[in-house]
């Protein structure tokens, strides 16, 4: 499972996602693959929160973006960025 929710989200360039760690685990998101995180490498936390910690990035690029959580790369997800309007 991703145990991320919703694990696809569709916003506009130049949105703002926020990531909540609602679990009891840490949280390091971070672009796939992994480990290299080259698809998007500026999409990385950089260092992992705790639980209730939070992370944002804004999407520049339009694109399919996978993510994962660094803590444990089974979990992750999917950003899709469409054109600004």
């Amino acid at each position: 499972t991703s145990q991320f929710s919703p694990s696809i989200v569709t916003i506009r360039k130049g949105q703002t996602v926020q990531f909540i760690n609602n679990s009891n685990d840490r949280m390091w998101i971070v672009s796939d693959p992994h480990p290299s995180h080259s698809t998007l490498p500026d999409f990385n936390q950089k260092t992992s929160v705790g639980p209730g910690g939070t992370y944002q990035y804004t999407f520049k690029e339009i694109g399919k973006w996978d993510f994962h959580n660094e803590i444990n790369p089974t979990r992750g997800g999917r950003v899709i960025v469409k054109q600004a309007q």
